[in-house]
């Protein structure tokens, strides 16, 4: 053989190993994915802005994740480095007014920046609350304010209709899930004193809502599938029983009409109250073959559930049978 042909034998080969090596690379880099191999993102975090009582001790606390060596912590306050601890805790009082609070978490290579702003305040007078229904018809939450905007407000005790509802926390409302319809009287106190009271209605309806469903990605034919429907009541009213219906439906032999698809129904008799959640079995048979086809290919799960003379939710799900 002469020179050119062992040149471009030369060239063939070094591009068959550069392919295989790009594919192996790439390969790897999915199998690191699926298998959760590649490190998460480190992160900071030290909670979230918040209102605090002036004078009194607050303590603040950094915390990190995905992040590896020693780390060590920076505070600033008000732009001026809090050069009394080096650690991921900060104690301090705080005077009047708004004050900006960072903290840096730093090892060998990286270093991670958070910042909030505390706001200290003398008077109760500067905090309102504001009751309103939340997420859902049944859940409420009792938002606080601060010199006219939301806050968050650790400490406000809520009452409801006479009886302790719960106390705020440091980035959460009280929140009070599962209410019936109805009246009901409330009051908010801070530092010993009412900052909020009155009387508010929780309107009557009915409304069931699918919250999950766990049906597989994927089947082989003859399986069975033997699903969990997880039905829950946000409205404020009982609900007793439904009626649940099942359309399966293979989307690549669609042509061959009502063979191609399957229906279930289910009757539930038990009541739900306001805020619970209750599992219903699904469960669906995959033949083995329909008129002599395996029945492979895409299908759609449409769930329909029906309730309280006429009213209707539904969730549709797409599986893979092989």
């Amino acid at each position: 053989m002469n020179k050119k042909v062992y040149l471009i034998i030369i060239i063939l080969i070094i591009t068959i190993i550069s392919s295989f090596l790009i594919f192996n690379y790439f390969n790897n880099q999915k199998i690191h994915s699926a298998t959760g191999s590649i490190p998460k993102e480190p992160q900071l975090n030290i909670g979230c802005s918040h209102v605090v009582w002036v004078d009194e001790n607050e303590t603040l606390t950094a915390y990190v994740s995905n992040m590896i060596g020693n780390i060590s912590y920076s505070w600033w306050i008000d732009g001026i480095n809090n050069n009394d601890t080096t650690v991921h805790e900060l104690t301090k009082s705080f005077t009047q007014g708004a004050h900006s609070i960072k903290v840096t978490a730093s090892n060998d290579t990286i270093t991670l920046e958070k910042e909030i702003t505390i706001t200290g305040i003398s008077s109760a007078k500067d905090i309102s609350v504001k009751p309103s229904p939340s997420s859902t018809f049944s859940t409420w939450k009792f938002q606080a304010g601060c010199c006219g905007t939301s806050a968050n407000v650790p400490g406000i005790q809520i009452t409801l209709n006479e009886n302790p509802a719960g106390t705020s926390q440091m980035c959460t409302p009280v929140t009070i899930s599962g209410m019936r319809a109805g009246n009901y009287t409330w009051s908010a106190q801070y530092h010993q004193q009412t900052i909020g009271n009155g009387i508010f209605e929780v309107p009557k309806n009915k409304v069931l809502q699918i919250s999950n469903v766990d049906i597989a990605s994927q089947y082989i034919t003859g399986d069975t599938i033997s699903a969990k429907l997880i039905v829950s009541n946000s409205g404020t009213q009982d609900i007793t029983g439904f009626y649940v219906h099942t359309h399966i439906i293979n989307d690549n032999l669609a042509w061959m009409g009502d063979i191609a698809t399957r229906e279930y129904t289910f009757d539930y008799k038990n009541t739900i109250s306001p805020g619970e959640s209750t599992q219903v079995p699904i469960t669906a048979t995959i033949p083995e073959k329909v008129k002599g086809v395996r029945p492979t290919g895409h299908y759609t799960i449409t769930i329909e559930i029906h309730y309280d003379d006429g009213k209707t939710c539904s969730l549709i799900k797409e599986t893979e049978v092989i």
